[in-house]
């Protein structure tokens, strides 16, 4: 092999590698994006984690278990249903408004 086919060799293996840095490049790029997509995958999975809830259902043992949790559905924190609830708080208002009239009156007199 004379000097000029070597060099013709060297410059055509030349072209291969720089069109190989090229594509290696691109690959890069693209490889870059993708992290930067996946990374903000992760982000949003992770902020969606924190907002879930997590309440739990309950979950029975018995049907007797469940017909006495179904029954205490919509009652109070002291076992009233909601028209007692809101009888007793009708209860409350009429006091405290009562109370307000006796205050006005006493201080116009």
């Amino acid at each position: 092999m004379n000097t000029e086919e070597r060099l013709a060799m060297l410059r055509d293996t030349l072209k291969q590698v720089a069109s190989s840095i090229v594509i290696g490049e691109s690959n890069l790029r693209d490889l870059k994006d993708q992290e930067l997509f996946i990374a903000g995958q992760i982000a949003e999975r992770e902020f969606d984690k924190e907002a879930e809830p997590t309440a739990q259902f309950p979950i029975h043992k018995s049907k007797e278990e469940l017909l006495s949790a179904l029954d205490n559905r919509g009652l109070g924190v002291f076992g009233e249903d909601e028209d007692a609830m809101l009888e007793q708080r009708q209860e409350v208002l009429e006091r405290e408004a009562q109370r307000k009239v006796d205050f006005i009156n006493d201080s116009v007199d």
